[in-house]
Order: structure tokens, then sequence, then C-alpha cells
């Protein structure tokens, strides 16, 4: 069970130092710009999946350790302004990254960003209404460390077309010319495609564009070097395109470079551990990983050195054990003999108590019984008290019941006289009103008197 826990606490650890690691990661300065290009001005140029592109892009590279400046839908103006906070921000960073998807173009050879207001007439509408790629180049010139460009741009633009007509049979033509040129001076830099160059790129029908999606994924994959990463990339969307886009990537770096750095950082961080478990966890969720052998022989110099501590603690363990064993004989005799002594005394011992206890308890046993002796004399006094106060109460209640009756009897007699009184009284009225009418009914004598 302790072996469990400890190998959970372990774990827990594990997975602290691997979080702490992730924080850690803020002290290589890594910033990017992230524009997505979809709602034109211009309803032929509408895009569906650059927002969607630019929004996932952008949280991808905040999730790895990117400070993100993202700019969703934007006229020349906020392209510009956005740029500049961009320039000053890649100041001395340690990695500079610009992300584009939207419509761009290419002309006499030069590359153009195109914002959502922007409305290009000829070919000197180009240098005001579009943005130079040679733009981006100079504001991720100013980071001291890797430059990357990413451009998922070359999609199908009807500018393109029109600018073809309108400048058919002049010397600097665009003539047959569609998506990207190649960019030119790319030391110190990696520029990403998502299709070869003079070709057009697909939107998508998902959410994301292929090359965008494509991204997306391997972006997941911890130590995945920069050029490999591409290369996956230009695989993935080559096969979902069944060979129609083809990416291209241009590396010129001295070193590797990791965009997803969080199992080196993660690494860093338990390389020196002298917990097994800690390493073996950073295998666990870092399995594709170009540290793992690093971390697998670290784990084999643990378990060597581990055994060997194992080796000696069992021979020391083993030479305790015999003198542990001789110490235990000979303090078991000289126990058994004390434990003997100790019996026969303790046995006295429990006599004299077992007689004291039997001693005890017939005492108690007398308390008890007079105990309840006297409660047997208590509840009879009580109980012919219970009966003395019961026949007090019913000789009671018997003589209010008398006295209520002659009460009854008597106020029922007062009721019936003054119910004869009153029908005296009314029988004498009776008789009153007859002699009144009998008297008003009789005729008058000679001397003018009724009879009476």
């Amino acid at each position: 069970m302790s072996k469990f826990l400890s190998a959970n606490a372990a774990i827990l650890l594990g997975f602290a130092l691997l979080t702490c690691s992730v924080v850690s990661a803020s002290a290589e300065r890594r910033v990017a710009l992230v524009v997505g290009n979809a709602h034109y001005n211009n309803p032929s140029l509408v895009l569906t999946n650059p927002k969607n592109d630019a929004e996932d892009v952008g949280a991808a590279l905040i999730a790895i350790g990117f400070e993100v400046i993202q700019a969703i839908d934007t006229n020349r103006r906020d392209l510009d302004l956005n740029m500049a906070k961009f320039a000053r921000l890649a100041t001395d960073a340690d990695a500079a990254l610009f992300f584009y998807a939207g419509h761009a173009l290419q002309y006499q050879g030069r590359n153009y960003l195109m914002p959502i207001d922007a409305e290009v007439e000829d070919e000197v509408s180009l240098r005001y209404q579009m943005m130079l790629i040679d733009d981006v180049r100079a504001a991720l010139d100013r980071a001291s460390g890797v430059k990357i460009m990413i451009l998922d741009a070359c999609r199908n633009n009807p500018v393109v077309d029109s600018l073809r007509r309108k400048t058919s049979g002049e010397s600097r033509a665009i003539g047959a010319t569609r998506g990207l040129a190649r960019t030119d001076k790319t030391q110190g830099m990696v520029v990403a495609y998502s299709t070869a160059s003079d070709q057009v790129a697909a939107d998508g029908k998902g959410r994301n564009s292929p090359f965008t999606d494509a991204f997306l994924k391997r972006l997941k994959e911890p130590g995945l070097e920069i050029e490999q990463l591409f290369r996956r990339v230009a695989s993935d969307v080559n096969s979902e395109t069944q060979g129609r886009q083809r990416p291209e990537t241009y590396v010129s770096l001295l070193s590797d470079y990791y965009l997803n750095q969080t199992d080196r950082i993660a690494f860093e961080a338990v390389k020196d551990s002298p917990d097994v478990n800690v390493l073996r966890n950073f295998l666990l969720k870092y399995p594709s990983s170009s540290y793992v052998s690093d971390a697998l022989s670290r784990i084999q110099s643990l378990d060597a050195a581990t055994q060997q501590r194992q080796i000696q603690k069992v021979r020391q363990e083993e030479a305790a054990r015999q003198i542990e064993q001789q110490r235990r004989a000979e303090q078991e005799a000289a126990e058994r003999k004390l434990s003997e002594q100790r019996r026969i005394e303790q046995e006295a011992a429990e006599r004299k108590l077992a007689d004291q206890r039997r001693a005890d308890k017939e005492a108690a046993e007398r308390k008890a019984d007079e105990r309840r002796r006297a409660e047997a004399a208590e509840l009879k006094l009580s109980e012919q008290r219970r009966i003395e106060q019961e026949a007090a109460e019913r000789k009671l209640a018997d003589q209010q019941r008398a006295e209520k009756e002659v009460a009854d009897r008597k106020l029922n007699e007062k009721k019936a006289a003054v119910v004869a009184a009153e029908k005296t009284r009314l029988d004498n009225e009776a008789a009153t009103r007859l002699r009144q009418n009998a008297d008003k009914a009789a005729p008058a004598d000679a001397s003018g008197f009724r009879a009476q």
C-alpha cells in the first residue's frame, strides 16, 4: 500500500514539475502576428476559412508559449498598424512568427498581401493598396532569434485575371503567373508556403484550409524540428488534395528549432530528478519526443543506482538480522525466566483480586437486595396512595355531579316558573282583551249606559 501511495505521489510531483516547466517557457520570448482576411469588400473575393484559420492558429500558438497579435479582416490601415505593433514587439525577440491566411498575389516576381479594402485597378495601385512581403520581412528582421513566415495564401483571385487583362501587351505584364513567387534572401529564416511557387492553394471545404488544418495537427506534436514539421504538413496536404497542392518550405537556420517545445521544457524540468516515476511520466506524456532516449538513459542510471543501493541494503540487513537473532535469543531466555516469575506473581495477584471482587460482588448484591426491598415498599406505598387519591377524586366527582344535578333542577324549575308566569300573563292579557271586546259589543239601556 505504501509503495502504491509513493508511486502516486511521484506521479503527482511529475505533473507539477511539467506544469511549472510550461510557465518557465516565458523565459524565451516568442511573438507572433496572425492575420486572417476573409470578408473582402469585393464580393467576388470573399473567402470562407481565413478567419477560422487565423483564430485557430492564434490559439494554438498561445498554447505553446507565443505572445500573439491577432488581426481579422484587416483593411490597409489596420494591417499597417498591426504590422508596426508587431515590429515593436519583435524587437530582440527569441522568435518572431508571421502567419497570413487570405488573398495574396505576385507581380513581377514580388509578393503582395491583400487587405480587405484593396482596390487594384492597375500596377500602380499595387504599391498603395497592397502590402509588400518585404514589409513583413522587415518586421521579422527586428527579432534577434528565429524568424518564421507562414503564408496560407495564393487562393484563386479574380484580381489577378483582371490585372492580367489590363496589363496585356506591356513589357511588365503578369502573363500566366499565378500564386506567389519564391522569396529570395531567406538567411536565418523559415518561409512556409501553402503551395508550390506559381501554384494556387485550396481554401478548403471544412473549417480550415487543407494547409492550416495540417499545420494545426502537426503543431500539437511536441519535439518536431521545424523542417520536419513542415515536411509532414506538406505530406498531409499532398495526400489530402490528392497531389493538387504541394506546400513548400525554405529553411535557412544554423541549428535545429522546435515550434512546440513543451517536451523540451518538460524534460529540462525533470531530467535531473532522482525520481524514476517522474521520468516515466514524461515518457508517457511525450512518447515521440526526441528526448525519449535521454529520459530512458537517465532511468537506466537511476535503476542501476537503485539496484546497487538495494544490494548494499540487503547485505546490511542480513548482517543486522544475524546480530538481531543472537540478541533476540539471549533476550528471549531472560524474558522466559522473568515471564515465569511474573506469571506466578500475577496468578497470586489475580486470586487475591478475584477474592476481593467476589466479596465486593456479594456486598453489592446485598445492597441491591436492600434497594429492591425499599423500592418495593415505596412502590406499595405509592400504589396505596394512588388508590386513595383515585377514591377521593371519584367521591369529589360524584359530589360535584350531584351538586350540578341539583343546580340543573333548580335552573329548570326556575325556567319552568318563568314560562308559567309568562303563560299566565299572556292568558290574562287575552282575557282582558275578550272583556274589552264584549264591552264594546253590549247595547246601551234607556239611561244611556251599556249593560254590564
